[in-house]
């Protein structure tokens, strides 16, 4: 399978709050707002680097609009996706597996 191909993409949908982890040796392909948050709600994208460590990607406004946002970003070691304030969006992550 041609890892640049998208029918080698994989999604997570998240639609309550919290935490959500993408294990292993992934690219994020985009970020899916399908429908939108409300009171503030946002979206911290964070890259894992070990264990100990992560890199803050970006804070998506996810009250702002409906759409996608592209990346085709490694992530050695996950993704981490941190939904916590206001009232929850729809979410789709697409990612695809490193080469």
């Amino acid at each position: 399978m041609n890892p640049l191909d998208s029918s080698a993409n994989e999604f997570t949908s998240i639609i309550s709050s919290g935490t959500t982890t993408i294990s292993g040796k992934i690219v994020l392909v985009r970020v899916i707002v399908n429908k939108k948050g409300a009171t503030s709600n946002v979206a911290t994208l964070n890259r894992l680097n070990s264990p100990e460590g992560k890199t803050t990607i970006g804070i998506i406004d996810t009250t702002d609009r409906v759409g996608s946002i592209e990346y085709g970003l490694p992530c050695n070691n996950g993704l981490e996706i941190i939904t916590a304030t206001g009232t929850q969006a729809d979410l789709t992550i697409v990612t695809r597996p490193q080469a």
